[in-house]
């Protein structure tokens, strides 16, 4: 069990990223906000029109601004956010919220297969094997999703470090989510041919494929059901 849990963790490395990530986008934000205040500043004619676009009147303007270029008066306007604002935004961020589902989606789909596979006690019993032993085959078997953790890691640090940049690809998102598609499913068949080579060599189950397969259905119809009450009360 101790073994699963760190398998579990290595999902916390591509979510800090991915968290990362979405504090550099809401920092970006902020910085394009504060560069249009400036050229609005810059060439919108001086004071008298500084006034309108602020909404301010002239005794609040002279008493904030007093003596400062545009450049001062843009940076008083839009501040620097803190970190604690950026984690905030981050946080609240839909992309950032979906990639934290996803990425701890597969430890669940691990659990429910560890839960399917305690329905065969007879099978168990008749291999002499104890349920510690089932959960070993499906935790043990689980551990591709290190190997899933780390690409997706690098593969975002990646996609974090041009867009820190400056090289603003526009394509970054929809790479990321591509890419952890096209793992899970890789994940998802290596996780199902080590379970069946598990519950054949390990367990000695004579019908290990059928036994994986039901699991896996088992797993896909809660998942649904899960679905269902979630977004159709």
């Amino acid at each position: 069990m101790i073994y699963f849990l760190v398998v579990c963790l290595t999902a916390l490395a591509p979510a800090a990223v991915r968290f990362a990530a979405a504090m550099q986008e809401a920092s970006a934000e902020v910085v394009a906000q504060r560069a249009q205040i400036l050229r609005l500043l810059q060439f919108s004619g001086g004071p008298p029109t500084w006034l309108r676009l602020l909404g301010m009147t002239p005794q609040q303007f002279a008493a904030r601004f007093s003596g400062m270029t545009p450049q001062q008066i843009a940076l008083q306007v839009v501040p620097p956010p803190t970190i604690a604002a950026l984690a905030s935004r981050a946080i609240e961020e839909r992309v950032f919220r979906r990639t934290g589902a996803a990425l701890f989606a597969p430890v669940a789909w691990v659990l429910l297969t560890a839960a399917g596979m305690m329905i065969f006690q007879f099978s168990m019993r008749r291999a002499r094997v104890r349920p510690i032993h089932a959960l070993r085959c499906v935790f043990y078997s689980a551990d591709v999703l290190v190997w899933v953790n780390l690409v997706l890691t690098v593969t975002l640090a990646g996609i974090l470090y041009f867009d820190i940049a400056g090289s603003n690809l526009p394509w970054s998102d929809q790479y990321g989510e591509s890419l952890w598609e096209l793992l899970l499913l890789a994940a998802f068949f290596v996780f199902n041919i080590r379970m069946v080579v598990a519950a054949r060599r390990y367990l000695r189950f004579d019908h290990a494929v059928a036994t994986v397969m039901v699991t896996q259905v088992m797993a896909y119809l809660v998942v649904q059901i899960a679905i269902m009450y979630a977004f159709y009360p």
